[in-house]
């Protein structure tokens, strides 16, 4: 059962069949179990219907004027016996309303700043930061993700396993730390 079928009758077909007679068939409703009810209207409107709802299955659609946080409590003390197994508020003029998704997307941070947000809480901060914000930005500009440029490590060890000079190979972007960089740079 759904909350679509709250107005039908349930029965169930009872057939007595034996040999060389006819068949006997009855239609028995059901009168036991539980009901299904749909309230729709303002808390009072919902208040005044509220003895008769007993110990149903209840969805309710509330009309409020705005958001209410205590809805759910509301209706569990109007509605004692009852078990609420849906809830939804209804605002004026929400139904004409129509989202924007420009403007809404308009509003919203990048990814850029969404992680130089969330990384200094991770501990990544100063150089380090940077670093990572340097390679997301490269991620990002990647014309196909599927064959990626080398990064600049890689870049390194071709060099050097091809025995070529690596003064010309950019090391700005390598992933060790500030002091690695200057013990390099010393020999």
């Amino acid at each position: 059962m759904d909350f679509g079928e709250t107005s039908d009758t349930k029965s169930v077909v009872l057939a007595q069949i034996a040999p060389g007679r006819v068949p006997l068939i009855d239609l028995v409703a059901l009168n036991s179990g539980r009901r299904l009810v749909h309230l729709i209207g303002t808390l009072e409107e919902i208040a005044q219907r509220a003895e008769r709802v007993g110990d149903a299955w209840v969805k309710a659609v509330v009309d409020v004027d705005a958001p209410n946080h205590f809805l759910a409590e509301t209706l569990a003390k109007l509605l004692p016996q009852a078990t609420i197994v849906g809830i939804e508020e209804r605002f004026p003029g929400a139904a004409g309303q129509v989202l924007d998704r420009t403007a809404i997307t308009a509003e919203l941070p990048s990814i850029d700043d969404l992680l130089r947000d969330y990384l200094p809480g991770r501990g990544t901060t100063g150089r380090a930061l940077d670093h990572v914000m340097a390679t997301f930005s490269d991620l990002q500009a990647e014309p196909d993700p599927a064959e990626p440029a080398p990064c600049c490590e890689e870049t390194l060890l071709t060099a050097v396993i091809a025995g070529e000079s690596l003064d010309g190979v950019d090391r700005s972007r390598l992933l060790i730390g500030a002091e690695a960089t200057r013990t390099e740079d010393v020999r």
